[in-house]
């Protein structure tokens, strides 16, 4: 392991000596191998694993860390439970994720504190297949049938046909923006959004 290998782990370890803290999540910043799609916006984007939440450490509150670029102590794992098995993309779950942000939202939930450190940063490689936009249409539907699984509405919340209200508001919201936005990127930046709320 060389020394620039070894940076964003020694960076996340003086993070939990420094803020005794329960976890720490650290820069994730693509690198393009090819032309960046010019329809592509980076803001809150993590289909190709981007995590970027500025030049300065801070707690974070609602913005969980991806398990590209996160630890967490030991002792947590013993309080909380693991990663969940029936989240992750690997096995049957077929494209179903969010088990690494399900256990950091279980940390937020308690109390815990969890760090961002601009300084822990990884470079993850853009595979050409994961830049296209039918990669993201699946991706985007993928990432909206895990966050229901990692995080199903309560048996309160008003259904029709079994579907949460809001998920219908959401539906009709981003499909009449993706239909009448003469922006080309913007309509597809909401085509996505719709494509997750079915």
């Amino acid at each position: 392991l060389s020394l620039h290998d070894a940076l964003p782990i020694l960076n996340l370890k003086r993070a939990f000596d420094e803020f005794d803290c329960a976890g720490v999540g650290g820069r994730v910043i693509p690198v393009w191998q090819h032309p960046k799609p010019d329809w592509l916006e980076m803001e809150e984007q993590q289909a190709i694993v981007h995590y970027e939440l500025g030049d300065k450490a801070r707690e974070i509150k609602d913005n969980n860390p991806l398990g590209a670029n996160s630890a967490y102590r030991k002792d947590k794992f013993a309080k909380y439970g693991v990663f969940r098995v029936d989240l992750g993309v690997s096995g049957e779950n077929r494209g179903v994720t969010c088990e690494d942000t399900e256990f950091a939202s279980r940390l937020f939930r308690a109390g815990e504190k969890i760090m961002y450190i601009p300084s822990a940063i990884i470079y993850h490689p853009v595979d050409p297949s994961r830049s296209t936009k039918a990669y993201f249409r699946k991706w985007y539907y993928n990432d909206g049938r895990s966050m229901i699984r990692a995080w199903p509405p309560p048996k309160s919340v008003v259904r029709y046909f079994g579907v949460p209200r809001w998920i219908f508001r959401s539906i009709g919201e981003n499909f009449l923006k993706w239909m009448f936005n003469f922006d080309a990127n913007r309509r597809f930046h909401y085509k996505l959004r719709a494509y997750r709320d079915v």
